[in-house]
């Protein structure tokens, strides 16, 4: 929304196309598509929506959110709590041994990108990749006990 309401994008436009032209936005909200991911037409008047929407970006994470209650927003709050779980867990065993490992566990959250279904092949990818690199590190992990036992 603050890409298509901040006037760039409108000068764009009239900078490359001659004439009368009328916009036609294909989106997918939250609130009309639910889980088939079907796109809608809209007129050029959403221009008038994403001006509000942008200037709504301050109540974003707040009760007057909007959109707080949709699935994806529901899922954007659990990923951070377990994104800041698996920072506490990396840091309480981080060492030479698992370094690599701890490095590809914090970068995870590049998987996920998009809004839809395309973000939820992203975050299928994290969960799926998160648990086979903490298995990984819980191996190091008892690599590094073990080694450390031997050489007491």
């Amino acid at each position: 929304a603050r890409l298509y309401a901040n006037g760039e994008f409108k000068a764009y436009l009239d900078s490359v196309l001659q004439g009368d032209y009328r916009l036609e936005f294909h989106l997918a909200p939250p609130f009309l598509s639910g889980r088939d991911n079907r796109k809608w037409k809209f007129p050029s008047l959403m221009m008038i929506v994403f001006a509000l929407l942008a200037k709504l970006k301050s109540s974003r994470g707040t009760w007057f959110d909007p959109f707080r209650y949709t699935e994806e927003r529901k899922l954007e709050r659990r990923l951070i709590a377990d994104y800041e779980n698996l920072l506490v867990k990396i840091l309480g065993c981080l060492s030479d041994w698992n370094y690599e490992t701890a490095v590809e566990l914090v970068s995870l959250p590049d998987l996920i990108r998009g809004f839809g279904h395309v973000k939820a092949a992203g975050v299928e990818r994290f969960y799926d990749r998160k648990a086979r690199l903490m298995q990984q590190l819980g191996r190091q992990r008892k690599n590094l006990v073990a080694v450390k036992e031997v050489t007491s």
